[in-house]
C-alpha cells in the first residue's frame, strides 16, 4: 500500500464522527477499491465495525484473514473480530481466537490482546481470571518505575510520598486490613497523574479483588491498561466503564 493511500485512509478515519455513517461507509468503499483484497476487506470490516454493524464486520474480518492478511493488520483483524464476536454474544469463540493470538510473537498490540481477553473472560463470568490477565499486562507497562527510583534517589518528595502510600496499602492488605487499604488507594487514585498511576491501579484492583469485588477490580485494571494502548484507547475505556455499570 502506498504512503499516499495510507494517508488518505487516515484522513477518512478522522472524519468518522463528522460525517454520517452512510457517507463514511460509501467513502471507504470507494477509497479501498485499489487496495490488495485482504487489506480492502479488513478496512471495510473496520468501517462496519466502527459504525455499529458487528455482523457485517465479523464476516469481512474472517474473509480478510482467509485472504492472507499479514502484519499489524492481521493482528488487528483478530482483535477486532473477537470484539465483534463479543458484541454478538459469541464470547467462547472470541476467547478461543484471543487465547491463540496471545501465543503469537510479541508486539505493540500485546496489551490490546490482553485487554480484550480479560473483557471476554468477564463476559463468561470468569472475572478473577480476567483480572489476572489484565494485571499481568499492566505490570508490563510499568517501565517508568525505574525512572521513579532515580527520582527517589534525588530526594523528590512527591514520588516518595506516593510510594509510601502504595507500600502502606500493600502492607495493610497483607495484614487483612483491606478496607483501610482501599480507602488509601481510592484517595490516591484521585491525585495528579504521574508514572505511578499504573502501580496505584494494580494495588487498587488487587484490594477490590480481596473484598470480592472482582468486576470493579477488573474495570480499574482495564481502565489503566487502556491508557497505555497504541490503539483502541477509547473503545477499551468504554468497555471498562461498562463493567462498572453492570456491577451496580
Amino acid at each position: 500500500m502506498t504512503g499516499a493511500l495510507e494517508a488518505s485512509l487516515a484522513e477518512l478515519w478522522e472524519k468518522l464522527e463528522k460525517v454520517s455513517d452512510t457517507d463514511f461507509l460509501a467513502q471507504m468503499q470507494t477509497l479501498t477499491e485499489g487496495l490488495p483484497p485482504a487489506d480492502r476487506l479488513f478496512e471495510r470490516g473496520a468501517a462496519f465495525d466502527s459504525t455499529g454493524h458487528p455482523q457485517q464486520a465479523a464476516s469481512l474480518y474472517r474473509e480478510a484473514l482467509a485472504a492472507g492478511l499479514v502484519g499489524e493488520r492481521r493482528r488487528r483483524a483478530v482483535i477486532q473480530l473477537a470484539s465483534s464476536l463479543r458484541n454478538l454474544g459469541q464470547a467462547e469463540e472470541a476467547l478461543t481466537l484471543l487465547t491463540a493470538e496471545a501465543g503469537q510473537p510479541s508486539d505493540a498490540l500485546d496489551g490490546a490482546v490482553a485487554l480484550f481477553t480479560a473483557l471476554t473472560l468477564a463476559d463468561l463470568g470468569r472475572e478473577r481470571e480476567g483480572l489476572a490477565v489484565a494485571q499481568t499486562a499492566l505490570v508490563q507497562t510499568l517501565s517508568p518505575y525505574n525512572r521513579y527510583r532515580e527520582a527517589l534517589a534525588a530526594g523528590l518528595p512527591h514520588e516518595r510520598r506516593r510510594r509510601a502510600v502504595i507500600q502502606r496499602a500493600s502492607s495493610l492488605r497483607q495484614a487483612g486490613q483491606t478496607e483501610e487499604a482501599l480507602v488509601l488507594l481510592s484517595t490516591e487514585a484521585g491525585q495528579p497523574s504521574d508514572a505511578l498511576d499504573g502501580a496505584v491501579a494494580i494495588f487498587l484492583a488487587l484490594t477490590l479483588a480481596d473484598l470480592g469485588r472482582e468486576r470493579e477490580a477488573l474495570a480499574v485494571a482495564l481502565t489503566a491498561l487502556a491508557q497505555t494502548l497504541p490503539r483502541y484507547n477509547r473503545s477499551a475505556a468504554r468497555y471498562a466503564g461498562a463493567l462498572l455499570e453492570t456491577s451496580d
